[in-house]
């Protein structure tokens, strides 16, 4: 956050209980679906004023990927072009991280209300030149669309499947975004379409959520068993994940016995095969 700009972590008014000095008990659910300790309508408007702002900027939002795929291909310079050329009090030019098509980086999309969140692929420098003054005279770049999300989860963007969006096709014309076609994302569902350095737009997506629940309702042993359920592998061994209740494991250093190596008799950490993400291309 900068400037007078409001946040999710202000207190909306002098009515909330919450302070530093005697923080409420439930502040997360209530920064994201509150107040809960008075009605106010003020304070509800200044929370979707946020909401606005996370979804839309001043006006128009537009995303630019810079994962290590797209700045090894000059997506740097598309993000400066595009904040220099597009006006500051209609737009504004957000980084994010890897959207997961790294072929067709730079990638480049736009959210406006009540319009398709337009994801735009191989965009260059030059491409960014025509692309700012053609969103700043509002007449788009259609032709080189590769996929919309639908206006309705514009303001919740998120790739979990490919549910989520429209097909070009289905809109006016022109590529299948195949890149989501048979992907079913979880943990990065949100990865390039939110603002990694936003803790409003953070919260706005459940961030901090799984901490709460976890601290305020979940008894540790609740808490092992849940993650030992949940079927979540390791990146490192492929093997289902189970919590280490007595130390974490750390790779023994070399040529040291059991009675070196922390952790007791534990065995060192296997290295298999290599971390899976979606820039991973198998």
């Amino acid at each position: 956050m900068t400037g007078d700009s409001p946040s999710l972590f202000d207190r909306c008014c002098e009515r909330c209980r919450h302070t530093e000095a005697e923080p409420c008990d439930d502040w997360l659910a209530c920064r994201t679906a509150g107040p809960f300790c008075h009605a106010d309508p003020k304070c509800d408007e200044a929370k979707a004023a946020v909401a606005r702002r996370i979804a839309f900027g001043p006006g128009a939002l537009v995303g630019v990927g810079q994962g290590d795929c797209g700045r090894g291909v000059g997506s740097g310079e598309v993000l400066k072009v595009l904040t220099k050329g597009l006006p500051a009090d209609s737009f504004e030019v957000v980084p994010t991280g890897c959207l997961g098509f790294c072929s067709a980086e730079p990638l480049v999309w736009v959210a406006r209300p009540e319009k398709p969140v337009a994801l735009f692929g191989e965009v260059t420098p030059d491409d960014a030149v025509e692309l700012a003054w053609r969103l700043a005279d509002g007449v788009g770049w259609p032709e080189r669309v590769l996929a919309y999300l639908p206006p309705a989860l514009a303001e919740d963007r998120s790739f979990r499947d490919n549910r989520h969006l429209y097909t070009v096709e289905e809109v006016e014309g022109g590529y299948y975004p195949f890149f989501l076609d048979k992907q079913m994302r979880l943990v990065t569902a949100h990865c390039g379409l939110s603002r990694p350095t936003d803790l409003d737009d953070y919260l706005m997506r459940r961030g901090l959520h799984p901490l709460y629940v976890l601290l305020r309702h979940l008894t540790p042993e609740e808490a092992f068993a849940f993650l030992e359920e949940s079927g979540l592998e390791s990146r490192v061994t492929g093997e289902p994940v189970a919590p280490v209740v007595s130390g974490p494991r750390i790779p023994t250093p070399a040529g040291a016995g059991d009675a070196d190596r922390p952790g007791g008799n534990r065995p060192p950490r296997r290295l298999g095969r290599p971390p899976r993400g979606d820039c991973a291309r198998e």
